[in-house]
């Protein structure tokens, strides 16, 4: 993303109230750990790294709803 990274963006979003209760994944091709130490504060709901089976993502989706 051009001006905010997703770590931020979903930190913006988990502060206002209108979003803060909306699922957010990660799907990205950083470090796995660094994502999933970030998902254990609250930050993201899941984690899809970028190359993986769309069925794998949408079997994170579908757990999450």
């Amino acid at each position: 993303m051009p001006r905010c990274d997703g770590f931020t963006t979903a930190a913006l979003l988990r502060k206002e109230a209108k979003s803060s209760a909306i699922g957010i994944v990660a799907f990205t091709a950083i470090d796995a750990d660094e994502v999933r130490q970030r998902a254990a504060v609250g930050e993201f709901d899941g984690y899809c790294q970028k190359g993986a089976s769309p069925t794998i993502l949408l079997s994170l989706l579908n757990q999450m709803w």
